[in-house]
């Protein structure tokens, strides 16, 4: 097996062939962020761009105080897969503790 051989350079990234189950994974990321904007109400603004592609936009989650911190997060998903609004779980325990968090989509 070579460094550059494309088959091997591809399981290094390929998480879904080394996860049996990781469709599990994903459905539980969706399921525990379907209502974190709802349940957040006015703290949460979707949709943020920061550039110029379409895929470029965040959604920020703040605390209901002055923020004390702020954490970005980038998804995985190998730029093939996956979305911001699969991962708004992350958001609600750092709002909780008077950190913002900004979910953020890529191209």
């Amino acid at each position: 097996m070579m460094f550059g051989d494309t088959a091997y350079l591809e399981s290094l990234y390929n998480n879904r062939a080394a996860i049996p189950n990781f469709q599990d994974y994903v459905d539980r990321w969706t399921k525990n962020s379907s209502g974190i904007c709802k349940s957040l109400k006015d703290q949460c603004e979707c949709d943020v761009p920061y550039g110029d592609d379409l895929l470029e936009t965040m959604d920020v989650y703040t605390p209901s105080g002055p923020p004390s911190a702020m954490l970005m997060f980038v998804h995985g998903g190998y730029w093939r897969s996956l979305d911001k609004s699969q991962h708004a779980f992350v958001a609600r325990p750092f709002v909780d503790r008077g950190i913002a968090v900004a979910v953020i989509n890529y191209s």
